[in-house]
């Protein structure tokens, strides 16, 4: 199947790793919290619908939380959402473009939350036929 759970949300850190180099991003949030700011990508929800046959419409919801640092945290939250949402507007997966749908954001307890969802279609592979057998023949007289 082309395009996994797994491949959006590495496709969202590598987005988010090459747009802000001076900020840390990890997949999981640590027991010990780092000092901010820092960004944090998870998937709280995700989809896969049967379309037909082999094929599956799948929408993967991201999360991801920011946590600012400085003396004007709301002004550097507000920022960041917009840099996200320009960022996170377009991933690459699989080397092709997924367009980010219903994106939103909130801020609570001194947190920026960032939502962004993605759709695409994914199709089973064809299974292999299984290559006929070989038969041993022998020809004689009995």
């Amino acid at each position: 199947m082309q395009g996994t759970f797994l491949d959006v949300h590495n496709a969202v850190v590598q987005t988010l790793q090459a747009a802000f180099p001076e900020i840390p991003v990890a997949g999981e949030e640590p027991e010990q919290p780092e000092n901010p700011p820092h960004l944090y990508v998870t998937l709280p929800e995700g989809t896969h619908t049967q379309e037909m046959g082999r094929r599956f419409r799948r929408g993967i919801s991201v999360a991801v939380r920011y946590k600012p640092s400085g003396s004007s945290p709301n002004a550097d939250m507000y920022a960041m959402a917009e840099q996200l949402a320009l960022e996170l507007y377009q991933i690459s997966l699989s080397g092709r473009p997924l367009a980010g749908r219903d994106i939103r954001f909130e801020m609570a307890e001194g947190t920026l939350l960032f939502y962004v969802t993605y759709q695409f279609v994914a199709a089973l592979q064809t299974p292999e036929d299984p290559v006929m057998q070989k038969l041993d023949h022998m020809e004689g007289i009995k």
